[in-house]
Order: C-alpha cells, then sequence, then structure tokens
C-alpha cells in the first residue's frame, strides 16, 4: 500500500496534469506544468514508426534533450488542427513513488480521439522525474469500455 503522502502526490498529480497541460495547450503559461517537474525528466514516448523516442527535458540544453520551450512547440502545433479542446486524466494506481496515470484528449465536440496510460515516477517532493507513455490511438481504454 502507497504512503498516505505517495497517494496524496499522485491524485495532485492527475489533478493538476489535465488543468495545467490543458490551460498551456490553449495558449496559458507553461510555468504551472513545468513546475509539476524536477529539474530534468526523462520520457519515453511511442513515435509514429512504432519505434521508443528517449530524451530528457528541462531547461538546460547542455544537459538535457529537449527544453521546455522545445517540448511545448512540438507538443501543441498539431493540437488546433485536432479541434483539441482538453485533456482529462485519472490516476488508476500508485506503488511506491510510481502511479499510473491514465490520459484523454477530447476535441471541441466532447469526442475522446487519443488516450495513453502513462507510468508517471516522482521524488520525494512529488516533481515528476520520468514519464513513460503507452498508446494506442485506435484502441478504447479499459475505463471508456466500461462505460
Amino acid at each position: 500500500m502507497p504512503s498516505e503522502q505517495n497517494r496524496q502526490f499522485a491524485v495532485d498529480i492527475a489533478v493538476n496534469w489535465a488543468k495545467e497541460l490543458t490551460a498551456a495547450a490553449k495558449g496559458g503559461p507553461l510555468e504551472p506544468f513545468k513546475n509539476m517537474f524536477a529539474d530534468q525528466c526523462y520520457v519515453i514516448l511511442q513515435g509514429a514508426d512504432g519505434g521508443e523516442l528517449e530524451f530528457t527535458i528541462g531547461d538546460d540544453p547542455d544537459s538535457c534533450s529537449m527544453t521546455w520551450e522545445q517540448f511545448a512547440e512540438n507538443s501543441f502545433k498539431d493540437l488546433e488542427a485536432q479541434n483539441y479542446d482538453c485533456t482529462t486524466t485519472d490516476c488508476l494506481g500508485v506503488l511506491g513513488n510510481r502511479m499510473i496515470l491514465e490520459a484523454g484528449r477530447l476535441n471541441k465536440k466532447g469526442e475522446l480521439y487519443m488516450t495513453a496510460t502513462s507510468l508517471v515516477e516522482f521524488n520525494e517532493d512529488g516533481k515528476i522525474i520520468g514519464f513513460e507513455a503507452f498508446n494506442a490511438v485506435d484502441l478504447p481504454s479499459t475505463v471508456t469500455e466500461a462505460s
């Protein structure tokens, strides 16, 4: 069973991820989302070719693969064409300092068009230090199927 502190960190990450990422994606400040992370965060995503993309995000371009500004530019550039409205998130489980985060993107019609399930690792201050996303845009999530 996770400690109460780790459980609370996971809940806070899930709530704030949706709120702060949606705000930044709609042209708001990136700083509140960025403040959820440690100085450097490792990221593993699935690329368009199906292979893994591994990189780090942080403020120092000499020690990270990508700066936060580059992350925002790369992440938010296609959202307008997708008719993006918001991101939703939920914490599906906590194990020590790791959590499973389910995220979905909704368009302005309220339709879910992308889901990802992620392993998020956080430090003793509740800051995210690692993020691994598993996604299949053509498969509904277990939660959606059960609804």
